[in-house]
């Protein structure tokens, strides 16, 4: 049984077994092609040298969903100390580094953006994988606390807040990476149902590369979602094991009344809850980064989506998985 909507409770485990997670032979094939990108930027030299090449996105944090990954390749770049001077560059070094990674093989250009440039490309078992890889200067291993960061960027301006923000990648990674492997997989599956399910109806799936596209929805990307299940599982206590259908049937019901998000991931943040910076509500606040409401993402401070999510969740909670399942404090 493949399609999502039709399962009951008892076929939840082994659906997600067989469908949504990656396994290690997708792992080991989509780490290979991983390896040769990073291994290529560790060759380039003058200011796109590499102090260090961060491996992030779904792969790096352990919730890639089936046969599709996204891979984000933070470059720490070796000559750059401050964010002020990479951005000043960034235009020039995102047209170099374009022209260095189209000379690996079955590598397509897919767009650059003001912080990236992205391109996707194939493994072996000809799965397609899409990589975003952003220049970025290597704040927290040139011995500058997380405090030290937050209080430059608190005297920035809004638009210099927002460069800072692939700098502190190694902070999102982090929370991520140390949930239990239970909640990986309720991400994992809420991820496949967003790729899956949440989409125009002329295209077939969910575009992996999010963005604001004329007439068509700003759909939120993947780390909001993460940031709204890490929510629901603080409310009931951080259990390590539960049940898996009541914690979708409670994550879908905060996506339904969106509108009244504040979340503010206390038990996760790396800073005082007095620095963030939420004056809209609702929001959903980055615990990596105080001045980053990911409601709203940063997309010029537009709100995503939401509310084209709704029908979608209210229609999978509608279906038989969710019978005799009510809202509790328990999982």
């Amino acid at each position: 049984m493949s399609d999502l909507y039709k399962l009951q409770s008892s076929d939840l485990g082994r659906f997600i077994d067989n469908h949504v997670q990656a396994d290690a032979n997708f792992r080991d094939c989509c780490g290979e092609v991983i390896d040769t990108i990073v291994k290529h930027l560790q060759g380039i030299s003058g200011k796109l040298k590499p102090k260090r090449v961060l491996k992030s996105g779904s792969l790096g944090k352990g919730t890639a969903v089936k046969e599709r990954s996204d891979i984000d390749l933070v470059i720490m770049l070796n000559e750059y100390t401050e964010v002020e001077q990479l951005m000043k560059d960034m235009e020039q070094l995102l047209k170099s580094l374009k022209v260095h990674v189209l000379k690996l093989d079955k590598v397509k250009h897919q767009k650059t953006t003001r912080y990236s440039v992205q391109i996707e490309t194939m493994c072996r078992k000809q799965h397609n994988h899409d990589v975003d890889i952003l220049p970025a200067v290597d704040l927290l291993e040139a011995g500058r606390s997380t405090n030290d960061i937050f209080r430059k960027m608190a005297s920035a301006s809004p638009t210099d807040i927002h460069e800072y923000s692939v700098s502190l990648a190694p902070i999102q990674l982090e929370i991520i990476k140390q949930l239990p492997p239970k909640v990986k997989s309720l991400i994992t599956l809420i991820k496949y149902w967003k790729v899956k399910y949440l989409k125009d109806e002329n295209e077939p799936e969910m575009p992996s590369l999010a963005e604001k596209r004329f007439d068509k929805p700003n759909w939120p990307t993947s780390y909001p979602f993460e940031l709204v299940i890490i929510s629901a599982w603080n409310d009931v206590g951080n259990p390590e094991n539960f049940d898996m259908a009541k914690a979708l049937h409670a994550v879908l019901t905060s996506l339904i009344n969106h509108r009244s998000f504040k979340i503010m991931l206390v038990k996760q943040m790396k800073y005082s809850s007095g620095l963030a910076r939420n004056s809209k509500t609702p929001f959903i606040m980055d615990p990596a980064n105080p001045f980053n409401d990911m409601y709203h993402g940063l997309v010029g401070g537009e709100a995503y989506d939401w509310e084209n999510v709704v029908p979608e969740a209210k229609r999978w909670l509608s279906q038989p998985l969710f019978s005799g399942i009510e809202p509790s404090k328990r999982w």
